[in-house]
């Protein structure tokens, strides 16, 4: 009983540490977007 107890909380510390992951890499995209918008206004 106790060790399904704590495999679910392992589980669900992973998928949070999974979703910051995901958080992080939008955040990435996005400016690299924005960076990108910057670079091609300049050229034009």
């Amino acid at each position: 009983m106790e060790l399904s107890e704590q495999s679910k909380q392992e589980q669900q510390q992973s998928e949070k540490e999974g979703f910051e992951y995901i958080d992080v890499l939008l955040e990435n995209l996005e400016q690299r977007r924005l960076f990108a918008n910057d670079e091609n206004s300049s050229i034009h």
